[in-house]
């Protein structure tokens, strides 16, 4: 049975008759029609991957994949406001919101232009 892993940037958006967590939840594939499946994929509010969530990788220093913590900080990128004049969160708040301490500023800059164009 084909999956699909949502999360939304913030607390109980909606879209396709469900209200979303912040918190990924996995739900199945099949409860959905196909154009709406295409509509939670394109909404910029949310973050959808098929399957379930990616186990943290045992060698991984943070505990965390490559996988995950792209989706973990694109996450905090679109939920967490931008407090400096550039409108971008700062990488403190992304930390404390992800979690992984060794988010860098490029990491948090390549997220921000991608949620951007996403939101465009």
């Amino acid at each position: 049975m084909k999956q699909l892993t949502i999360a939304a940037h913030r607390e109980g958006f909606r879209r396709a008759g469900r209200a979303w967590s912040k918190a990924p939840v996995t739900v199945p594939a099949a409860d959905f029609t196909k154009e709406q499946i295409a509509a939670l994929r394109a909404d910029p509010n949310l973050v959808v991957t098929d399957g379930p969530p990616p186990v943290p990788e045992a060698d991984d220093p943070a505990g965390v994949s490559p996988f995950y913590r792209e989706r973990l900080i694109r996450l905090a990128v679109m939920a967490t406001p931008g407090a400096g004049k550039d409108g971008k969160a700062s990488v403190k708040a992304i930390r404390a919101a992800t979690g992984l301490n060794d988010v860098s500023a490029a990491e948090r800059d390549e997220h921000h232009k991608a949620a951007q164009a996403a939101a465009d």
